[in-house]
């Protein structure tokens, strides 16, 4: 990463992060990384505009799919039955 600008590091950083925890904050995410790596406050709007594309471009699929980044939204705990 040495030599890169710092606005590409910051991506590299937060989507790093997101593969180690997909349910991270991003709003902290980019507030980290704007400290981590001295943006400005335009470089962290980028960030955040970033993140929402990136989003949009998400589909659902297969949660035991490797290649899936976006699964099912419940647990086995909602697929019990009432008691």
């Amino acid at each position: 990463m040495a030599g890169e600008a710092p606005i590409k590091q910051a991506v590299k950083w937060i989507d790093d992060q997101l593969i180690d925890n997909p349910g991270a904050d991003r709003v902290k995410l980019v507030d980290d990384a704007s400290r981590r790596f001295d943006l400005s406050p335009l470089d962290a709007d980028f960030l955040f505009r970033h993140l929402a594309e990136r989003a949009k471009k998400m589909v659902p699929g297969d949660p035991l799919d490797p290649k899936t980044r976006l699964g099912a939204l419940s647990s086995k705990a909602i697929r019990q039955p009432a008691r």
